[in-house]
């Protein structure tokens, strides 16, 4: 399946200077999940991005006690401390509608990513969404000041193409991080119907 790149203005309304990276991001997040009864997050940090969602049943996991303890999400949403990278022991197969990884992948080493990708094939009944910066996008710190740092380390980059390979239909975003001149600027969205 190739990869199809999109420059940001050729998707106007969504990928545009108007909307932050965020708000881009949840739009079509909540497109390609709208038929999702249940999501599952892994690496959901903040909780934003599922608390966006409307399906009547979503699950966070995060690691960092901070993160969690500074969520921005209604009581709706369920918060799991736990390493998502062990989410396999928690869910069975076909728990839930959707699994969403956004930011999340390239803060792993490629092989646990990749079997990480295995599992959620697996706990997922329907939908997979990924997004993730694509080629070289160093990062170390915590942009939230929460002691983080541990966790925000990039570990691996990332092309389509290997996303591809676990069956993903991918868009490659130009200019996406036009933030950090000294990174690729380009990211994926990575998508997986079951």
């Amino acid at each position: 399946m190739p990869t199809v790149t999109l420059p940001p203005d050729s998707v106007k309304g969504v990928f545009s200077p108007e909307n932050s990276i965020r708000g881009q991001i949840i739009q079509v997040l909540q497109e390609q999940m709208k038929n999702c009864e249940s999501v599952l997050e892994l690496g959901a940090g903040h909780f934003e991005m599922i608390d966006a969602l409307t399906a009547p049943v979503r699950v966070g996991v995060e690691i960092h006690p901070p993160y969690i303890e500074r969520r921005s999400c209604s009581s709706s949403v369920v918060a799991i401390r736990y390493d998502a990278t062990r989410v396999a022991e928690l869910f069975t197969e076909n728990s839930f509608d959707g699994v969403i990884l956004i930011d999340f992948i390239e803060h792993l080493e490629k092989d646990t990513a990749l079997q990480l990708l295995d599992d959620v094939a697996r706990i997922a009944r329907k939908t997979i969404f990924v997004h993730c910066p694509a080629g070289n996008h160093p990062q170390a710190g915590d942009a939230f000041g929460l002691g983080g740092e541990e966790f925000q380390l990039h570990r691996s980059s990332w092309e389509p193409e290997e996303l591809e390979s676990k069956g993903f239909a991918t868009v490659v975003i130009d200019g996406f991080f036009d933030d950090k001149p000294e990174c690729d600027s380009r990211a994926i969205v990575a998508l997986r119907r079951l």
